[in-house]
């Protein structure tokens, strides 16, 4: 077994985590760890103001829209709990869509077999 992390699946910028919940936490401290510029979160619900671990909620996804796609990347912090078409899937293909890319969040603590082939968004924790 070896280490998952690769340098080429590196985080590529500033990124923007979509989700304020437990899930974006976990997200937001492997970002941590591999040492990331994180520009804030954002939160479906419009007063939803604080922190999480430390990195600023920015307010809404309308906050994402308003930056250009080649400026930044998205980390999915919406915790999915139900197979299918969830919140997580629909807000993706609909980031995807305005041109808004995903990075692979490999935490530096993972390891894995070398036969394994990490994709584009991928998140390994």
């Amino acid at each position: 077994m070896t280490s998952c992390y690769n340098a080429e699946l590196a985080i590529p910028g500033p990124v923007i985590v979509i989700g304020a919940g437990g899930h974006a936490a976990v997200v937001i401290s492997s970002l941590l760890r591999l040492g990331a510029d994180i520009v804030g979160a954002t939160t479906k619900n419009p007063i939803n103001e604080g922190k999480v671990l430390g990195v600023d909620i920015i307010g809404t996804d309308d906050k994402i829209l308003v930056k250009n796609p080649e400026d930044i990347v998205l980390a999915n912090g919406i915790g999915a709990t139900l197979a299918g078409q969830t919140r997580r899937y629909v807000c993706a293909e609909e980031m995807r869509t305005q041109g808004y890319r995903f990075c692979s969040l490999i935490d530096p603590s993972v390891v894995c077999g070398p036969e394994v082939n990490i994709g584009d968004g991928v998140q390994i924790m």
